[in-house]
């Protein structure tokens, strides 16, 4: 919009009201022109997808996102590859018939010539369970997507190094939230919650100096993840191709908004932009209204969880190979697999998904009630007849329980104004943990609407341990989440707290890298050791 000021476009008026001239200003262009401003610039900013434009994307056509799958009422365009992987993928087949495939999966598990299950654990202490005991890590990722993935490997036993520099703040560091609401990059809740468990190893990548540890520690590491923009690795000579040079068993997962490649590489953002990308910004709303889109950034959180697998099955592709691989995984790719229902939807009928407020498609009733007292939410879903007859005779006796217009899914719907009048009314009159515990009792699904302080004081949340307490390096306390895997066998371990900036630089360099000091010296007078 600079320009537009330096031209005269822009009045004093609009910039006393930004929003609105943001408006005019979108009004004025075409979405494609803006797309093509976005990426030259790179400007946060991209289209809002629906399921018809994802299907008919160039940029996941080229990518190869999505397969034809022969149903047996037809070929439909599906959602399958949310990464570029070689071998990761097998073709993806129509949905089973029950039993189909138990020949079939039996013989793969169990049958003659089935490989190993167990992996190797060669130097691994006997009394260390956890199942990535062994397993180094070097981490180039930063803010959430990536670091995740680094974090669960922690939780189970892989050694970590997460590198970082004051020269650029990683963004989870000033984004909070802070105790006390005090601004402390050394504080951040989101950092801790990301980063836990990891070394600290601080590295200025601008310089060549600091590059050239990233070369000597790919030697020493079984894993390399980053999450820089497309291309910034190989203008540092940082590339998989030359990590790889000397350790070809290097297993490395690039994280990023769009992929590698593609039409749309280059698009810059975080997981907000993701969310439009992919799909959901669309869906989240009132009907008929302006999408509001998903609370923060929402692929940062969906994508780790497709990333993580993936490395994992690479980490089982090598130890039978002995092969290195490099996966290029794609927050908008990992996001479009959580709306297949939409996709395949469109690709039977036509229908493209809208936002329907907090209603169902399917099911009523189905929403958000607001309860006694100020901001007191309840939500409950109706999702078999069972729960409808128990529901209505809390919110409307045996009269409404008994009227025939509603014994069938259909005909609540139909009638979903008048019954969310009932619940309403009857939410209305109860705390919201009262409503919460009466529809429970009776088989209804409800929860109240947590609040960040009902998560924290939650009994469920505490019986689980979701939450654990680590004591920080300048001794106070970080709260963070516990593994979100609970294993009986190998269970999850926290180590340490998430690193200062270089906390463990001397550490690292001379136990990993075999540098001695006179070295470590000479890199921190250069200024690459920041």
């Amino acid at each position: 919009m600079l320009a537009e000021v330096q031209a005269g476009a822009l009045t004093p008026d609009d910039l006393a009201a930004p929003r609105a001239a943001i408006r005019r200003f979108f009004a004025r262009r075409a979405t494609a022109q803006l797309v093509a401003e976005a990426l030259k610039r790179r400007i946060l900013l991209t289209e809002i997808q629906t399921a018809r434009t994802l299907v008919e994307s160039e940029h996941f056509a080229a990518r190869g996102l999505f397969a034809t799958v022969h149903e047996r009422t037809g070929p439909r365009r599906l959602p399958h590859a949310w990464a570029k992987a070689p071998g990761a993928f097998a073709p993806l087949r129509p949905a089973p018939a029950i039993g189909e495939h138990t020949a079939e999966v039996i013989a793969d598990w169990l049958g003659p010539g089935a490989p190993a299950r167990r992996p190797e654990r060669r130097g691994v202490a006997l009394d260390d369970r956890r199942p990535l005991a062994g397993l180094k890590v070097l981490e180039l990722a930063w803010v959430v997507a990536g670091p995740r993935v680094g974090r669960a490997l922690a939780d189970f036993g892989a050694l970590v190094v997460r590198v970082d520099s004051a020269a650029r703040t990683d963004p989870a560091r000033v984004v909070g939230p802070f105790p006390g609401g005090v601004v402390d990059h050394a504080a951040s809740a989101l950092w801790d919650n990301c980063n836990a468990g990891k070394l600290g190893l601080a590295l200025d990548l601008t310089r060549p100096q600091a590059r050239q540890v990233v070369l000597d520690l790919a030697r020493w590491a079984d894993v390399v993840t980053e999450s820089y923009a497309p291309g910034q690795l190989d203008k540092w000579d940082l590339s998989y191709r030359a990590l790889s040079q000397e350790n070809p068993g290097l297993i490395m997962l690039s994280s990023s908004l769009m992929g590698q490649d593609g039409p749309l590489s280059r698009t810059a953002g975080f997981g907000n932009v993701g969310a439009a990308a992919s799909g959901f910004q669309v869906l989240v709303g009132h009907a008929g209204a302006e999408p509001i889109g998903p609370a923060g950034p929402y692929t940062d959180f969906v994508a780790p969880r497709f990333s993580l697998p993936l490395l994992l099955a690479a980490l089982d592709h090598r130890r039978r190979t002995g092969e290195g691989v490099y996966l290029d995984a794609a927050q908008a790719e990992a996001g479009v697999q959580f709306l297949a229902p939409q996709i395949a939807d469109y690709a039977a009928t036509g229908r493209v998904a809208e936002a329907l407020g907090n209603r169902d498609p399917q099911f009523a009733p189905h929403g958000v009630f607001a309860c006694a007292g100020c901001e007191a939410w309840l939500a409950l879903a109706v999702c078999d007849e069972a729960q409808w007859a128990a529901l209505a005779r809390l919110v409307g006796g045996e009269a409404l329980a008994a009227d025939p217009r509603l014994a069938t899914p259909a005909g609540r719907k139909a009638h979903e104004d008048e019954l969310e009048a009932a619940v309403a009314a009857w939410a209305r009159g109860l705390a919201a943990p009262e409503a919460e515990a009466i529809l429970q009792a009776a088989g209804v699904p409800a929860h109240v609407v947590a609040t960040a302080e009902d998560f924290c004081s939650d009994p469920q949340i505490a019986a689980l341990g979701c939450l654990v307490a680590q004591p920080e390096p300048r001794g106070g306390v970080a709260i963070v989440e516990a593994s979100r895997f609970r294993l009986s066998s190998t269970p999850a371990q926290l180590d340490r707290s998430a690193p200062l900036i270089g906390r463990d630089t001397a550490a690292i360099l001379r136990d990993f890298a075999g540098y001695d000091e006179a070295k470590i010296t000479a890199l921190f007078a250069a200024g690459a050791l920041r």
